[in-house]
């Protein structure tokens, strides 16, 4: 199994040969290590209702590899807590705090107690109607049935790729589903950087409300200053990631010296850590991969749904953003989110979500793969997408911790190839 430097062997690999402080102290990222087990456990035990065994085997021994033998985790299901360990060099604790989810707990007295703040429980009426039944929607079409039965395939020789759901939306109805076994439809889970793309959501229901303005001084306390050279950041550079901050590069490497792993697993207020960032670049000149924008990181930060929740995600913006004949979202702002970001034109990234409208290598490498090229997608580490393809009415999603090269990219494009291909013919 091929893969960039994994949590574990950055972390025990380098011991020896590091003596340096801040996110480079072999202390720190062991209790980055530690602090991933704990809250990917939390959150797949209390909020996902999994078997906490499969999910280590499944979602975290993969990227431990050969020094997973020495993580230890304990689930606390009395206190709704799991604690982790490696090799007796950190230990972290993160606890379940409804409706926040699992939150990180390690050095303080925090319990899943209580939490912080009231939230109502009366909530508005749907604006969509609903988009399936209580049940999976089977197949009817042997071509779906096949394509969905290529998505859940899995190589004798590995690596593995967990498919958990599978869910097509074609002119506003599910008219395909299938969950692996533990797996329903109101099942949490992990999107990762798709969370990017409710980001993006969040941003434009504040504009259409007249709340943010995309290309002004991002309204960030800490760089109130206008003397601050991070004054000048706006939330379009933040969403495009252009806006010069030094807070890592997750596009390659996963490792526990990474500061935006560290900002994630060992951080208790992850909108200050960013906000303390020192600029690397000027604003606007590099684009990298370090976060998404914390103007709304509290609200939307690793976001656990359900994939028909995903589904209606992609619905918004195949819907030009709108629901139920509301308009949540500003005219033209799905363009805008599909449109190319300067600078990142070989991965294909636009503004919170990956684009094929771009002349760059991945687009090109996605369209020849059977992606149209009007797609764009939510996109989350270990095969996570959430793909949107307006000249076919289609929404597919694609969710579970896949091991294979690309982030399962080559399969996500196959099943979306033969969607497309099927779809003709209903």
């Amino acid at each position: 199994m091929k893969h960039t430097t994994t949590l574990a062997a950055a972390l025990l690999g380098a011991l020896p040969l590091l003596t340096a402080c801040g996110h480079w102290s072999p202390g720190r990222a062991a209790a980055t290590a530690t602090g991933y087990v704990s809250h990917q456990l939390c959150s797949a035990v209390f909020v996902a209702k999994q078997d906490p065994e499969r999910n280590f085997h499944e979602a975290i021994e993969p990227l431990a590899g050969s020094f997973a033998f020495l993580m230890r985790y304990d689930v606390d299901r009395e206190q709704a807590e799991v604690r982790a360990t490696i090799a007796g060099l950190a230990e972290s604790r993160a606890v379940h705090r409804p409706p926040f989810g699992c939150l990180n707990a390690t050095g303080t007295t925090l319990t899943a107690a209580a939490a912080p703040l009231a939230i109502p429980t009366a909530s508005a009426p749907a604006l969509l109607a609903p988009i399936a039944g209580p049940e999976p929607i089977q197949a009817g079409d042997p071509a779906l049935r096949l394509a969905l039965d290529h998505a859940f395939d899995e190589a004798p020789s590995g690596p593995r790729r967990h498919t958990q759901a599978v869910v097509v939306v074609h002119r506003d109805r599910i008219i395909a589903e299938r969950y692996a076994p533990g797996i329903g439809v109101d099942t949490p889970l992990p999107g990762w950087s798709a969370t990017k793309s409710v980001t993006n959501a969040l941003l434009g229901v504040l504009v259409r409300q007249g709340q943010l303005d995309m290309n002004a001084p991002a309204p960030i306390p800490a760089w109130s200053d206008p003397r601050d050279p991070r004054h000048a950041i706006t939330p379009d550079q933040l969403l495009r990631m252009t806006s010069g901050l030094d807070a890592g590069q997750s596009l390659h490497d996963v490792s526990a010296f990474d500061p935006s792993a560290q900002m994630l697993f060992v951080e208790h207020d992850m909108a200050a850590f960013a906000a303390r960032a020192p600029l690397a670049h000027t604003p606007d000149t590099h684009w990298t991969t370090p976060t998404r924008t914390r103007c709304c990181s509290r609200a939307s930060f690793a976001t656990w749904l359900a994939a028909t929740q995903a589904a209606c995600l992609g619905l918004l913006y195949l819907n030009d953003g709108v629901v139920g004949g509301e308009r949540l979202l500003p005219p033209g702002w799905v363009d805008y989110s599909a449109r190319q970001t300067p600078g990142a034109e070989n991965v294909g990234y636009a503004a919170g979500f990956w684009t094929n409208r771009s002349s760059g290598y991945s687009a090109s490498y996605r369209i020849a793969a059977g992606m149209p090229a009007d797609a764009f997608m939510a996109r989350g580490s270990y095969g996570q997408y959430v793909v949107i393809v307006p000249s076919q009415q289609l929404v597919v999603v694609r969710l579970g911790p896949a091991w294979t090269t690309r982030n399962d990219r080559d399969a996500v494009a196959r099943l979306t190839r033969e969607l497309t291909q099927a779809l003709p013919s209903r």
